[in-house]
């Protein structure tokens, strides 16, 4: 149960000497010396961090809301770092699932970065999450902080998912310090012919992990998804018009001109249909996989 303190929003310091510092931390290479908390960080069910790019395409955000979705209703709580794109995302999907999500920030707690972020902020309190950081409460974020901040990311969690990186990100760096930290790291493959997902795309050629669902992610962290995980078994309506639109190759605006169908949940529509790899996209053209 949370402390009076957590739910009321104030914020508390915890040093690596107490017991309620997270032990993943301490079996890391190079654990903060403590952890400032503003919310509920007592949460002892399995972690998974989702991370990428800030300028991420809409597919990323797409993969990123939806994975943190189903993980988030499966119990996991979902560790990103409240940046624009992909880790906004995590959190928002989380958040949607009625899951838990903690966010690190690069910043002191009293000064949320990004700032356009503030309400998510409050909303992941809200919903029995947390945010974290190492640094005093009204340090500003500065360049270095983020890439420190991505250690504890990485360390807080069972397993790192990539979704999307360009070659130079700073997911990447998280990616690595899971490694050295001896977490697993998966990654959601990207167009090949995308700059945006030339970063993570390496990683697998790597030996990363792929993750084409959040049941993958599941199983590499030890849980069997519940029934209650949805699947695409069966095919609704929309995915039915947009798989018979598919019997040739088109471009996301072919199919939604063909099928008359909102953009948004075409986009929704086709990254569910490649998370079961049904269908793939090459130079922004879409085609069943044979």
């Amino acid at each position: 149960m949370p402390s009076e303190k957590e739910t009321k929003g104030e914020i508390s310091f915890i040093s690596s000497k107490d017991k309620k510092y997270p032990s993943e931390l301490l079996q890391t290479p190079w654990p903060p010396k403590g952890l400032y908390i503003k919310g509920n960080f007592a949460g002892d069910g399995p972690r998974v961090a989702i991370v990428g790019t800030r300028r991420c395409t809409s597919y990323g955000r797409d993969v990123a809301f939806k994975i943190a979705e189903t993980l988030g209703r499966e119990g996991i709580i979902i560790v990103s770092g409240l940046a624009l794109g992909i880790d906004a995302a995590a959190h928002e999907g989380a958040l949607a699932g009625r899951g838990v999500t903690w966010a690190v920030l690069g910043s002191g707690l009293k000064n949320i970065y990004p700032k356009a972020h503030m309400g998510l902020a409050k909303k992941i309190i809200s919903e029995g999450g947390a945010l974290i950081s190492e640094y005093p409460q009204d340090l500003q974020a500065r360049k270095h902080t983020f890439p420190e901040r991505n250690r504890i990311v990485a360390g807080l969690a069972k397993l790192i998912i990539v979704i999307e990186a360009p070659e130079k990100s700073g997911a990447l760096i998280t990616a690595r310090l899971a490694l050295e930290a001896g977490r697993e790291v998966g990654v959601v493959p990207g167009d090949v012919s995308r700059a945006n997902f030339l970063g993570s795309n390496r990683l697998l050629r790597e030996g990363a992990h792929p993750i084409l669902n959040a049941e993958d992610a599941m199983y590499l962290i030890g849980i069997e998804p519940s029934n209650e995980t949805p699947r695409l078994d069966k095919f609704d309506e929309i995915a039915e018009s947009i798989l018979q639109c598919l019997n040739s190759p088109k471009s996301a605006d072919e199919i939604i001109l063909e099928t008359k169908l909102k953009p948004q949940l075409v986009s929704q529509k086709l990254m569910e249909l490649e998370l079961k790899n049904i269908i793939k996209s090459a130079g922004g053209v879409w085609k069943k996989n044979l």
